[in-house]
This record gives C-alpha cells, sequence and structure tokens, in this order.
C-alpha cells in the first residue's frame, strides 16, 4: 500500500543474489486484524535459505487453533473480490491519513509525520511545549483519561517522543478526534 505519488518497489525486485524474506497477511489491506492469517514468501534464488524454510515451516505449526472461517475465506477473498477494492480502500485511507495530518498540523506541539502509505498517522510531540507531560505513554494515558481518545505511545514501537494513531475510523470520528485532541493540547500547553 502507498499513498498518491509514492512508488511501491518489491523488495524482491532489489537483488538477484540476496534471498529475500516478504511478509503479506489479511490483516492490513483486507482489514482483518487480529485473525493471525499471513504468509511469507521465500525469495531464494540459490537455495541460500534451505534450512530457514525448514524452520518457517516448524514454527508455522507451533500455532494451535488456526482460524478455519477466514482460512477457508482466503480464495474467494483472493479470486471474488472485485479489482477495484484495493485501490477504493487505499484512496479512502488516503483521504482519512490527510484529515489527521491536516487537523493536527494547526496543534501547537504536534509535528504530523506525513504517511506515505500506511494505516495509522505518526505525530511528533514536542514535549517542551507542555506543562505536564512527561512523555509519549504519560501524554497518551491523559488523552485517553480526559478525552476518551485512545492513541499509542510510540515507545510501544521503539520510536518514543512520537504518538501513533489509526486512520481506519469514518471520517467524522477522525473530526471528533482531532477537536479532543486540540482541546487537550490547548489544556496542556505552556
Amino acid at each position: 500500500m502507498v499513498f498518491s505519488g509514492q512508488v511501491f518497489t518489491p523488495t524482491a525486485t532489489l537483488t538477484s543474489t540476496v534471498p529475500i524474506l516478504t511478509l503479506g497477511g489479511l490483516a492490513k489491506q483486507w482489514l482483518i486484524p487480529g485473525w493471525r492469517i499471513g504468509w511469507i514468501l521465500i525469495n531464494d534464488r540459490h537455495g541460500a535459505f534451505a534450512q530457514v524454510r525448514q524452520g518457517l515451516f516448524a514454527l508455522s505449526t507451533l500455532i494451535n487453533g488456526p482460524c478455519a472461517p477466514i482460512q477457508a475465506a482466503i480464495p474467494k477473498i483472493f479470486n471474488n473480490v472485485p479489482s477495484t477494492y484495493l485501490p477504493a480502500l487505499n484512496k479512502q485511507l488516503e483521504a482519512h491519513a490527510r484529515v489527521l495530518e491536516i487537523e493536527l498540523s494547526k496543534v501547537p506541539g504536534l509535528r504530523v509525520i506525513s504517511p506515505q502509505g500506511a494505516m495509522y498517522v505518526m505525530v511528533k510531540l514536542d514535549l517542551s511545549a507542555f506543562a505536564d507531560i512527561t512523555d509519549d505513554a504519560d501524554f497518551c494515558r491523559k488523552l485517553k483519561w480526559e478525552e476518551s481518545v485512545e492513541i499509542l505511545p510510540g515507545e510501544c514501537f521503539a520510536y518514543p517522543g512520537t504518538v501513533r494513531l489509526v486512520i481506519t475510523p469514518p471520517k467524522d470520528k477522525l473530526y471528533a478526534a482531532t477537536e479532543r485532541i486540540s482541546a487537550f493540547c490547548a489544556r496542556h500547553h505552556i
């Protein structure tokens, strides 16, 4: 998934000598998070990953209770979903990302990192702009308590000093969330 003006380059096209593992799944593009349905493509032109392939196969059999209904749906998803689905979804997600980007860029103390293709937006916090916010986790805790808006601290993704907002809710919910975030930041701004 990439947004307008960006180019997707499959990693397997970057080299003919180095083995490449490509991870994919239904969670993101097909909006089925939590079902743990995915795959690994092995591009190994010279057989260097023979043992890795065996190890990955062994690991793939460790999880008990695969999600049979979703597994059964995979052929239908790939074969019967109209070809217009993914481009339309991508366009919708990009529009949602731009709502967050435009609205949150107006808020002092926040700097939106413009997404190039993702199901979330990262926002850099200027902690010096807030009187009583110590870090990204504190920001998220207080925001949830005061405004009932739940976002994730960047420290969860080894990116401290940022917060992560999903872009999948309807636009009206995103606008409501940005209004609450703005009010929260105004209350805590120096």
